[in-house]
């Protein structure tokens, strides 16, 4: 299969391209300086990868465990080498803009694939409406805006491989295979997501051998790391498994696939098979009572977004083709209807977050922290054997160390040793800012404009 493209069409494509990245990737670079928002997920993966760096092994001081036992994300020794030279927590953010936007780039070429039978015409006004409306859904949104997770890093892998399903030969199987084993190195839950592939293939082009290799694949993985691997390294049952209620909210749960649906005007169900793929991981979001797991506002839909997105891409092909079969006089009144359920698509979304909307949130936050910043640099170059303790959201900018502890609830302090402690002025702190005042041994040393800092002598 190959795509002809114009001189006009390259230029185009290339434009498409810069701004899908600057737009995807910038914003999460504001949030580096804006000190805003929870950053408790990107904490936990930056003292990780700085154990890794050092020589502390996979050990997560945040969450006091070692990390393999709590989440199956092998791929964040990529990021090691990137941090030997010097790099922190901002290449992960700039990663995870960067794998969104080129998740983005990848549906377009998918979409260039699955309509290249369709006239020039309509062909160019169906990826014209989907890129808008995959640009403003809810459930890729808030994995780029939400903090950084490995979860995300597999959106490109899972479009990637959803694309070489599509070329039968030597070398597309071969990078298929490479695809794989990077998705199943993302999270323990990557599973599923190459699950969804041996659906797609088996459903959408009739590979069933190929289909039959990629879920034996994804199970016999599966249960390796859930069985095996992540038990080894954890001292306890993992406390994940409590969250398994398949009942509880469920008029929430009917609420979150809408969610799913509704706002790419319901084209992801005329690609029913493709949606198939994404059932997987749905279910398993479906068979909690984590409510983040099913609201679509963090990034447990990451991979399983990339899934119905490319289930709307074959919706529309089917719409498409049916109106244009179509010759009778009442052919306008379908593409009418389709225009209308597009534009009430795209108002529902635009009444939630959009990628502007993130970037002036945090360009706000920067322009009321900057001198918190520059303040906060001083404990930050600190010796990395110095002893602090943070509240969470301060953590990514301070956990970089040898000896960090992050304090959460106020009777967390019973369980610490003392040290230099560094708490925000967020309105969620202010509890601990309350008992550190009237703990004895502890009295603050300096107020800046977005934090305290408190010097802890002795336990008291």
């Amino acid at each position: 299969m190959t795509l002809s493209w114009t001189k006009a069409g390259v230029h185009v494509r290339t434009a498409v391209v810069v701004l899908l990245l600057i737009g995807f990737t910038v914003p999460k670079l504001f949030s580096y300086w804006s000190l805003v928002g929870d950053a408790w997920n990107l904490a936990i993966y930056h003292n990780l990868i700085w154990n890794l760096t050092h020589g502390y092994g996979y050990y997560s001081d945040v969450l006091n465990v070692h990390h393999l036992g709590e989440h199956f994300s092998p791929v964040v020794l990529l990021f090691v080498p990137v941090y030997k030279l010097g790099g922190d927590f901002m290449s992960l953010l700039l990663t995870q803009g960067l794998a969104v936007g080129l998740t983005m780039l990848l549906l377009l070429w998918l979409c260039e694939i699955v309509l290249a039978d369709l006239a020039n015409r309509w062909r160019a006004i169906a990826i014209s409406l989907l890129m808008v409306l995959f640009i403003l859904y809810r459930p890729m949104l808030s994995s780029w805006q939400h903090q950084f997770q490995p979860l995300v890093l597999g959106m490109p892998l899972v479009a990637a491989g959803l694309i070489a399903l599509h070329y039968d030969s030597r070398r597309s199987r071969v990078f298929l295979l490479v695809i794989v084993m990077l998705l199943l190195l993302t999270r323990e839950s990557a599973a599923l997501s190459v699950l969804g592939l041996a659906i797609y293939a088996w459903l959408i082009h009739g590979r069933r051998r190929t289909g039959m290799v990629l879920a034996t694949v994804a199970t016999v993985t599966g249960l390796i790391v859930f069985l095996v691997v992540m038990p080894a390294f954890r001292g306890e049952d993992w406390h994940h498994y409590a969250r398994i209620d398949p009942l509880y909210a469920w008029q929430d749960k009917l609420v979150y696939l809408s969610i799913l649906l509704v706002p790419l005007g319901l084209l992801p169900v005329m690609g029913w098979r493709v949606l198939l793929a994404a059932m997987p991981g749905v279910v398993l979001n479906l068979l909690v009572n984590y409510r983040p797991q099913y609201t679509s506002f963090c990034h447990y839909d990451a991979q399983v977004s990339v899934f119905i997105m490319a289930a709307a891409i074959h919706g529309l092909h089917h719409v498409i083709s049916f109106i244009e079969e179509d010759r009778r006089k009442h052919r306008m009144v379908y593409a009418r209807w389709f225009a209308a359920a597009a534009v009430l698509a795209i108002a529902i979304m635009m009444r939630g977050p959009t990628v502007w909307s993130v970037a002036k949130w945090h360009l706000i936050g920067i322009r009321r922290n900057v001198n918190a910043w520059h303040e906060l640099q001083v404990y930050i170059q600190l010796p990395a054997n110095e002893r602090l303790i943070s509240d969470r959201y301060l953590a990514p900018h301070l956990c970089g160390r040898a000896d960090y502890d992050v304090l959460l609830e106020p009777e967390d302090l019973v369980e610490l040793q003392p040290g230099l402690v560094v708490i925000s002025r967020h309105p969620s702190s202010e509890k601990l800012h309350a008992e550190l005042r009237i703990r004895s041994g502890v009295e603050p040393i300096a107020e800046h404009d977005g934090f305290v800092v408190y010097e802890w002598k002795f336990e008291g």
